[in-house]
């Protein structure tokens, strides 16, 4: 093949072969979850498990205490849903050739200088598989890929800035890119300070080693390509120390960021309580079938409840439901509950429950009673019911009604208790009342008494009438034949 046509197909390639590849890692941002209307705040459950993990981000970030952490705060006020990206080094895509030196010192170049056998001055390096055959100091650490293999040691330049080591690879543009390296001491004394470059521009900051000798740490930086097709990729070492500054470098990779995502969503939980304000009860429902109160314009679905209450009414059933069955006058309240075992949501309305004005009204009164003046009275209904629907029924037990027992005016001549029956012929509802007639007829005393007889002496007698009954309702009036 045409050496020239082969980073072209490259480049043509990759999106394939990095999509093809799984990242190795498994992102998860947690379950679903609600809040109550109008908002507020949650904290977001993420997690991301698996090696080489280099970036976790949410998006959207707006409303979120810190995007860049598995567990943020989150201000909501409407549903949304957040997404959690993991982006991580992908070996099996890396560009770097030969970057963990088995094919020993090929493939990259490097402002130190090479040295296979000896590296006592500084600013020298080589490829080996044990620190300690090239300097007497060094320890003998194993490589970080099997513990046997080679890498590159390094006694460290006093000069800072120096480049280290650097490859050039082709790149795709607009695309994150994962710049990864392993670091580890082989004297414990000033420990290097690496950072990476790029097309000869610092990259994030500088990684300081361990000055524990032979512990491999991992450092890395993701670069974004912007319009480059080429990238110039360098570790450079910052240690201005003569003494110590001595490292090696192992498994360096340089691969599109390979990322994973989840998705969570939050919920804003908007319910509602809906039922008819005023509803009124017969007298035939009152204190027995009941009415049915009506709140199926209530919120409705899964994890939604009902529950109606009252305390001076009566629920007859269907107290869990949206149409419950009540018999008395009273104040209802309907609760809807939203519960998902985590956020829990209540709303309420409440219905009045009314007698009916269609209930008739029955009233009874005697204007005075049953005397000698009066042998006969007319009791008044008046303040009852009227209208065309309604009709009078007068009874009495000890009484008697001369006329008028099916009108608002009958007339009696008997003391007794005189009862009314108001009935509704539209609806059967009925109203009693009664009133009591009393009577006074009793006759008072009359005596008239005289001091003896006239004659041709006695031409004159006073008269008296002492024994007659007195008192301010009595009046006296003498006649003569």
């Amino acid at each position: 093949m045409n050496a020239r046509i082969l980073p072209v197909l490259i480049l043509f390639l990759l999106p394939f072969l990095i999509n093809a590849q799984p990242c190795g890692i498994t992102v998860d941002a947690g379950p679903d979850a609600a809040v109550c209307f109008p908002g507020g705040q949650i904290q977001l459950d993420g997690s991301v498990t698996g090696n080489n993990i280099l970036t976790t981000m949410w998006s959207p970030p707006v409303g979120l205490s810190d995007p860049t952490i598995l567990n943020p705060t989150a201000t909501v006020f409407s549903t949304v849903t957040y997404t959690l990206t993991a982006g991580t080094f992908n070996p099996s895509v890396n560009l770097i050739n030969n970057g963990n030196f088995e094919a020993g010192n090929t493939g990259f170049t490097s402002e130190y200088t090479y040295n296979p056998t000896t590296l006592w001055d500084e600013g020298t390096y080589t490829v080996t598989n044990n620190p300690s055959s090239v300097h007497p100091n060094f320890q003998p650490c194993g490589d970080h890929t099997t513990g046997a293999g080679q890498m590159m040691v390094v006694n460290g330049s006093s000069t800072p800035g120096t480049e280290v080591w650097c490859q050039t690879v082709p790149v795709m543009p607009n695309t994150d890119y994962a710049f990864s390296a392993w670091v580890a001491s082989v004297i414990s004394t000033s420990p290097a300070q690496l950072q990476f470059s790029i097309n000869g521009q610092l990259l994030g900051s500088i990684f300081t080693a361990s000055s524990s000798t032979c512990l491999w740490e991992q450092f890395f930086e993701v670069w974004n390509s912007g319009g480059s097709a080429v990238a110039e990729i360098c570790i450079v070492n910052q240690n201005t120390q003569p003494s110590g500054n001595d490292f090696a470098l192992d498994d360096i990779g340089f691969s599109p960021l390979c990322e994973e995502e989840d998705e969570v969503t939050i919920e804003v939980i908007q319910i509602f309580a809906i039922a008819t304000g005023v509803e009124f009860i017969g007298c035939s429902e009152n204190g027995g079938a009941g009415i049915q109160l009506n709140g199926t314009p209530s919120s409705s679905g899964n994890n939604i409840t009902y529950n109606w209450t009252t305390f001076n009414g009566n629920i007859v059933g269907g107290g869990t439901t949206l149409t419950p069955t009540v018999n008395a006058p009273g104040t209802y309240t309907l609760t809807v509950t939203f519960d998902d075992g985590t956020t829990v949501c209540t709303e309420e309305t409440t219905v009045e429950v009314l007698e009916s004005p269609d209930i008739p009204f029955a009233f009874a009164t005697a204007p005075f009673s049953i005397d000698c003046n009066n042998l006969t009275v007319t009791v008044l209904g008046a303040g009852s019911s009227e209208g065309p629907q309604y009709i009078y029924e007068w009874t009495t037990q000890d009484g008697n009604i001369l006329t008028g027992e099916n009108t608002l005016t009958p007339i009696v001549d008997a003391a007794g208790t005189y009862h009314i029956l108001v009935t509704n012929t539209d609806n059967g509802c009925t109203a009693e009342a009664q009133v009591t007639v009393d009577e006074d007829t009793e006759e008072p005393d009359a005596v008239a008494n005289s001091p003896g007889d006239l004659d041709c002496i006695n031409t004159t007698l006073f008269l008296d009438g002492f024994g007659s009954s007195e008192g301010n309702e009595f009046e006296y009036e003498w006649t003569t034949a």
